[in-house]
Formats: structure tokens, C-alpha cells, sequence
């Protein structure tokens, strides 16, 4: 099976700039009807599918990293000398523990739920 035109290839990431296809279309320098006509092409959308996978994972990834960084924060602030600061940030950390734990829990039980679903055959 043949690669894409590089022309294609080429644009693939540009038209993940775009907020509308005429937007994205623009910024790759490719006419609207040019776009439409290779979304025909099962290669061109399994390429172009595949970057806008990549994009939304590293978007993730980055969020992880600023979750990770943020709750580091929080926790600091516990300890923080303005005791107002320190009882929000006390209270913050509590309400999260307590939300992360609730979703646990909902996790587990669909799980579990879904188990006995297979195990019935439905």
C-alpha cells in the first residue's frame, strides 16, 4: 500500500491549527475542496487521525504535568505561615482526597458491574 503525497503529509499538521476547516485549510495553504477531496483518501485520514491522536495525548501529558506540579503546591501550602492560607489549602487538599476517592469507588463499582455483566452474557 502506497504512502500519501508528501504534499498531504505535509499539511496534516497545519490543519490541526485551524478552530473551523475553512481556518485549517487556510493555514495549510490548501483549498477547502482540496481538503474534502482527500478525506477520501483512507491514508490521508488514517494519517491525519493519527496526529490528531498525538496531539490530544500530548495535551494530556501536559496537563499531567501540571496536576502533578499543582498538587505539589497545595500540599506546600499546608504549611503555609498565614494561617488563612494554610486552612484553604487544608481544605482544598481534604475536599480532592475525597473526590478522588468517591471516583475510585464509582471506578470499581462500574468494573464490577461490568464483570457481571459478561459473566451474564449481556
Amino acid at each position: 500500500m502506497a504512502n500519501i503525497k508528501q504534499n498531504m503529509r505535509a499539511a496534516i499538521p497545519k490543519l490541526l491549527t485551524g478552530r473551523t476547516v475553512s481556518e485549517a485549510c487556510e493555514n495549510a495553504g490548501v483549498p477547502v475542496r482540496t481538503y474534502y477531496a482527500w478525506l477520501k483518501n483512507e491514508r490521508f485520514v488514517r494519517e491525519l487521525t493519527e496526529a490528531q491522536n498525538q496531539l490530544v495525548q500530548d495535551g494530556y501529558d501536559a496537563l499531567r504535568r501540571g496536576i502533578e506540579k499543582a498538587a505539589s503546591k497545595l500540599v506546600t501550602l499546608v504549611d503555609h505561615d498565614d494561617p488563612r492560607i494554610a486552612l484553604r489549602a487544608a481544605t482544598n487538599v481534604l475536599q480532592l482526597y475525597s473526590q478522588q476517592t468517591e471516583l475510585a469507588q464509582l471506578f470499581d463499582q462500574i468494573e464490577g458491574l461490568k464483570a457481571r455483566l459478561d459473566r451474564a452474557g449481556i
